[in-house]
């Protein structure tokens, strides 16, 4: 007997004869109904900042710099004083205060690829540190005597991992330091000979999750040596103390400390410093204070005695809602209702709603954008797209393809928050944003965006960020316990919002709204929901039509690489160089070797599935 095809089937030794096995299972749903959380998109009342990214303090441990509402600001708890340091569309990230304390490190894309830039905060004047062949940095560290800056360099072609380089500000000189990895937080030693970051550590050459590590790096020369704190528990945001005592890391969403010796080594075992929910931690030079977010706030804590302040600061913004009246005049409309075009239509436009769709009339007294030798259609929504680091151009690139809502389903909270924030308050623009926040994974993980919950207790924790932030949605990954996801499900049907996941059975059964991927990786024990070459049988099909849970295909995967592969005129449209560039189209080709190979096969029999299930009714985010 052997399974193929969906079927199990059996065949005699001589091989002469094959029949069918036939059998069903019947499987229990039990969903609940909840009512959800709508967002009110006619509210103009102000709010406060949730996105408040990156906090680190100054070296005095006085004042805090962070960026929100997409722009750079310096907030001083003490006096109350709250300075605004940049007001544009540019995209500012990862503040670090210089050891003088009276200038400030941070990344932009103003005018163009990100770079680094050192701002005077007494004279508001600014000079670039240059990082050559960078389109984009990440995590920059200062060295205790402010002479050399590390920080990640992209990878031409790699999408998923960056190179460490320092920079020597008196000779200009770059280094390359260790191998390239996923970016992560950085710290220098206090004589700035090593480097700490992180980086994972798979569990075995078979599946590539695991869980992150401790890596110091040499400057000069290659010599690494690693350090797990805690085994079988990931990390996140670790750093070294300013005296090289310590290194201070992330873990079950609270603050950890490890004392080590003058070789580096562990004095003792970990202990926690905080017993709240702690995310982006931050030190001042002495070591004595820290700052770290805990959902909606931000605390200042002081390491000796424990004691913690909320020092939150006042951001107040209001959503930019559109009023005016006005018309869109087109010489072709698709309304999504027809099989063809509708030929000149005036949209009526009331604020933020289409009033109604009328004959071309000379004669408006409106405003009349003219369109009327272009094809107008509806916004389209993107179902899945995780958009990373945030960035002046993001917003406008979205919009320019015609995509005026966008899901994200995995990213890191505040900066999802952030640009969110950034994005309906009209400082940038760009997208309505649907988001999440870290991928909710069990102990063993693999993207820096995922959080390997470890006990009820992290799960409670991180719970509370989703609650505090406001997520739209929930994310849960490949390798949560069952029992667990079930208590994600709970929560959030609680709160109003729905719940994905990669897997679609027993979340199925148990409540889930959403799965994410034809294909996708699940490590829990149970089937994938489509085989090596692609294709998926009745019981994906059932589970899928029977549940009435929804599903983003992203046939765009095995899809997208065919097209590189069959169509590569595609890289030549205008559009294409207008968005992206010469560089693009050279990388992607390489950049999409990474699929399966026979990605046209897979791609039409997931399209198989697809339609399979657009005839039965199923409810799916086709966006993608």
């Amino acid at each position: 007997m052997y399974a193929a095809d969906g079927l199990i089937r059996q065949i005699s030794a001589d091989r002469n004869t094959e029949t069918d096995v036939p059998f069903k299972v019947e499987i229990d749903l039990r969903r609940q109904p909840y009512v959800y959380k709508w967002r009110n998109h006619d509210d103009a009342s102000p709010r406060q900042a949730l996105g408040v990214v990156s906090p680190v303090l100054s070296p005095n441990g006085e004042e805090v710099a962070f960026t929100a509402l997409g722009n750079l600001w310096v907030w001083t708890p003490a006096s109350k004083a709250l300075r605004q340091l940049t007001d544009d569309q540019a995209a500012e990230q990862y503040p670090v205060f210089l050891p003088d304390g009276g200038s400030l490190l941070y990344v932009t894309d103003r005018d163009g690829p990100q770079k680094l830039i050192v701002r005077d905060l007494a004279s508001g004047s600014e000079a670039e540190a240059p990082i050559p062949h960078a389109t984009a940095l990440s995590y920059p560290s200062v060295s205790a005597d402010g002479r050399r800056i590390a920080v990640f360099r992209d990878i031409v072609g790699s999408p998923f991992a960056g190179q460490i380089v320092v920079l020597d500000r008196e000779t200009g000189a770059i280094t390359e330091v260790g191998k390239p990895m996923p970016s992560q937080l950085l710290s220098f030693s206090p004589d700035g000979t090593k480097l700490l970051s992180s980086r994972l550590k798979p569990y075995s050459s078979r599946y590539r999750e695991g869980v992150q590590e401790l890596v110091f790096l040499d400057v000069i020369g290659q010599a690494e040596r690693t350090l797990v704190p805690r085994e079988h528990y990931s990390l996140l945001d670790a750093s070294l103390s300013a005296d090289g005592k310590a290194v201070h890391f992330l873990q079950d969403a609270l603050l950890w400390r490890l004392d080590l010796d003058t070789s580096g080594q562990p004095v003792e075992k970990a202990v926690p410093l905080t017993n709240q929910l702690t995310d982006q931690p931050g030190f001042s030079a002495d070591g004595r204070a820290a700052v770290f977010s805990s959902g909606a706030a931000l605390f200042r804590l002081q390491i000796a005695s424990g004691a913690v302040e909320d020092i939150t600061p006042p951001l107040p913004w209001t959503p930019s809602i559109a009023a005016e009246r006005w018309v869109l005049r087109t010489g072709r409309l698709y309304d999504g209702r027809l099989d063809s075009y509708r030929t000149d239509i005036d949209i009526v436009i009331q604020g933020q709603r289409i009033e109604g769709l009328e004959p071309v009339q000379l004669d408006r007294s409106e405003r009349v954008v003219d369109a009327s030798n272009l094809t107008v259609i509806p916004g389209l929504f993107e179902m899945h797209a995780h958009m990373g680091n945030t960035s002046g151009r993001q917003g406008r690139a979205w919009l320019a393809w015609g995509i005026t809502s966008v899901r994200d389903p995995g990213a890191h909270p505040y900066i999802a928050s952030e640009r969110k924030e950034a994005w309906d308050s009209g400082m940038r623009p760009g997208p309505r944003a649907h988001i999440t926040g870290y991928l909710t994974d069990g102990s063993r993980g693999f993207y820096a965006m995922a959080e390997g919950i470890n006990s009820e207790g992290h799960l409670d924790r991180a719970l509370s960020r989703a609650k505090a932030l406001q997520y739209d949605f929930i994310k849960t990954y490949v390798r949560l316990p069952d029992a667990l996801q079930a208590r994600v499900i709970e929560f959030a049907h609680a709160e109003g919002i729905p719940v994905s996941s990669h897997a679609l059975f027993p979340a199925s059964a148990i409540g889930m709204d959403h799965v994410e991927h034809v294909g996708g990786t699940s490590r829990r024990g149970y089937e994938p929901k489509v085989s090596a070459l692609g294709r998926s049988y009745a019981d994906v099909e059932e589970l899928l039509v029977q549940s009435g849970i929804g599903i983003t295909p992203t046939l765009v995967l095995p899809g997208f690489a065919a097209i590189i592969v069959e169509a590569q005129d595609l890289l030549t449209t205008p559009q294409f160089q207008a968005f992206y560039g010469p560089s693009a189209a050279a990388v992607l080709p390489r950049s999409m070797s990474i699929s399966p190979d026979g990605a046209s096969a897979i791609a039409t029999a997931n399209g198989d599935l697809l339609r399979r299930l657009v005839q039965r009714g199923c409810a799916g985010g086709y966006g993608h």
